[in-house]
């Protein structure tokens, strides 16, 4: 099986109105129409459109942060450019938030997150149904959702103690000879520096440990990722990967990841679009 992942789109649209818009989108909005705005290129999700006949993945999955401080408008913008990406995967097409697109704690964002994430992934769940699995030939899929609203200054996830049990729930079901279980979440759960602590209570993921502990059993064959702007990777002792392969619109980068039946890991390679 070949997978295509990409993250951290950061789509931005300038608020139609400030009325009842939540403080933070405000400062949000105004961070990244004076400073973020000129890094990302859009255009980028019509070049990774354009290379996928030859890449001919199986699979393609958006590790979230589609947006910028998650106003309906935004995602509205995201699923019209994502659409030449849909139109060619059809049902093959994972997503899973990001923090940017459960910015805030308002109904009207929250309502459009829940839309978009319902459409994207073909209407086959809810968002308040992750963590779920999704079973494809021999490989199992751990959709997680870490994003939750918090405060300006925090770039942080958070998994319930109830969606820990779920994962944990989850993870007891038997599995079939040589199955590979993925998992797919925003937040990594290991440092760039390979830090088993993860990124921190400012930018990491509170109950990432429910994760992490699969990955040092192997488990968890691999976790992809975004979050982090720049492709990195980290392989833990027992040989289990976190894949996070950078903005998509800031460094132009995605990952094409191989499931070679047979083989004891996964084939990787970040490519950078010219």
């Amino acid at each position: 099986m070949r997978i295509v992942h990409f993250s951290d789109l950061h789509l931005g649209v300038f608020p139609p109105s400030f009325s009842n818009l939540p403080a933070k989108c405000i400062l949000g909005a105004a961070n990244y129409w004076l400073r973020r705005r000129r890094h990302f290129w859009a255009e980028m999700i019509t070049r990774l459109a354009e290379r996928l006949p030859a890449l001919a993945p199986d699979l393609i999955i958006c590790t979230g942060d589609l947006v910028n401080i998650s106003i309906p408008e935004e995602f509205a913008l995201a699923q019209k450019l994502l659409q030449p990406i849909l139109d060619w995967a059809g049902e093959r097409f994972l997503y899973v938030p990001g923090n940017h697109d459960a910015y805030v704690d308002d109904p009207r964002c929250r309502e459009a997150l829940e839309q978009t994430f319902f459409q994207l992934n073909s209407g086959r769940w809810q968002l308040s149904e992750l963590p779920t699995t999704l079973q494809y030939d021999d490989i199992i899929f751990l959709l997680i959702n870490g994003a939750q609203p918090a405060s300006f200054w925090l770039s942080n996830g958070i998994l319930s103690e109830a969606e820990q049990a779920r994962i944990d729930a989850l993870m007891q079901e038997p599995c079939r000879p040589n199955e590979i279980c993925l998992a797919v979440c925003h937040f990594p759960v290991l440092a760039p520096s390979g830090n088993a602590l993860g990124l921190g209570w400012l930018r990491g993921l509170d109950g990432s440990e429910c994760i992490r502990k699969y990955m040092q059993q192997r488990e968890i064959d691999a976790l992809l990722c975004g979050h982090m702007h720049r492709p990195f990777t980290v392989i833990n002792r027992s040989g289990a990967i976190q894949i996070c392969p950078g903005s998509l619109t800031l460094n132009a980068t995605f990952a094409m990841v191989d499931c070679v039946q047979g083989e004891p890991r996964l084939r990787y390679e970040y490519i950078k679009l010219k």
